[in-house]
């Protein structure tokens, strides 16, 4: 998906920084000078209703500028990194048909290191719906001597080395061939070649960590715990993807009555500040070409970002 020649004119923008960095005002500018729309690569922004404690952007800015990748599932969905590379790309396809520019804002590592790696399609996907619907309809439609048979077609020495009544390790080995056979016929193929013009924000530490105390403030001022507790009270599922975000699971404890709520609030602060270093860390041994700016110190970034775009096409 990533064209690495740096002759190619850019046709995405990718605005990467850890939280807090001010990220999304200066998406929004861009995306409004360049008649581009958003596409989110927060992991924890896919989510309908985590809305604070990600820092989402808000209804009126999301009408401003068209968001994409936000409030597509509910919080006991899971999504991985192949979903998320396959729906970007067709977003972006999409809009550079209507002569759109893509804007990629994000600070999950993972899915933006799948963006911009050229060798996705060695991505094992997940077959476990597949593999229980085939099983089914093997175990339906054969004998267990016709499923040996099968086996020893597409496999004889891997069928020699297990009893032909042993239904079934001779079922597991048949269903493994198929969806091989399957995903070698079905290789994906990228849609949309992604040159993008990468960006990263990153303030000053100290700058950064007041930065990330002042907005944990505002969010409780805007009903942070009150979010929190939704989700306390409605995920079922202790391994939730959506209970992997910082800002709510923080909380439990003062639900639980077993910390207050000032202990939370100062564990969240420190859980963010800590998490923010890790995203620095990553971004400066895992995203090649980017150019950095400090956007506390830069005046006018988003003309900036703009024509620093611009200098290719």
């Amino acid at each position: 998906m990533v064209q690495t020649n740096s002759l190619t004119p850019y046709n995405s923008i990718m605005i990467l920084g850890p939280t807090a960095s001010g990220k999304t005002a200066i998406s929004l500018q861009v995306a409004k000078k360049l008649n581009g729309e958003i596409i989110s690569a927060d992991s924890m922004q896919f989510y309908k209703g985590l809305d604070i404690g990600t820092a989402k952007a808000t209804k009126e800015e999301q009408n401003t500028i068209k968001h994409h990748c936000i409030d597509m599932l509910d919080w006991n969905d899971t999504y991985n990194v192949a979903n998320f590379r396959i729906d970007v790309e067709q977003i972006c396809k999409d809009l550079s048909k209507k002569g759109k520019t893509p804007v990629i804002v994000g600070g999950s590592g993972f899915y933006v290191k799948t963006l911009l790696d050229p060798e996705f399609q060695d991505i094992d996907l997940d077959y476990t719906k597949e593999k229980e619907k085939l099983s089914d309809l093997l175990e339906k439609k054969y004998s267990d001597h016709q499923l040996y048979e099968m086996l020893q077609e597409k496999d004889a020495q891997l069928a020699s080395s297990i009893h032909s009544n042993n239904k079934k390790r001779v079922l597991n080995y048949l269903i493994k061939l198929i969806l091989q056979e399957k995903e070698k016929k079905s290789v994906y193929h990228s849609q949309f070649t992604l040159k993008p013009c990468i960006i990263v924000l990153c303030p000053e530490r100290s700058v950064l960590y007041e930065r990330i105390n002042t907005r944990v403030d505002q969010m409780m001022q805007e009903g942070l715990l009150q979010e929190a507790k939704m989700v306390y009270d409605t995920v079922t599922n202790p391994h939730a993807q959506c209970l992997g975000a910082i800002g709510y699971k923080e909380f439990f404890p003062y639900f639980k009555q077993e910390k207050s709520l000032e202990e939370c609030i100062d564990t969240l602060k420190q859980k963010t500040r800590n998490y923010a270093k890790r995203q620095i860390t990553w971004l400066k041994h895992q995203v090649s070409g980017a150019v950095w700016y400090d956007p506390m110190k830069e005046q006018n970034l988003a003309d900036i970002i703009v024509r620093l775009y611009q200098k290719t096409n």
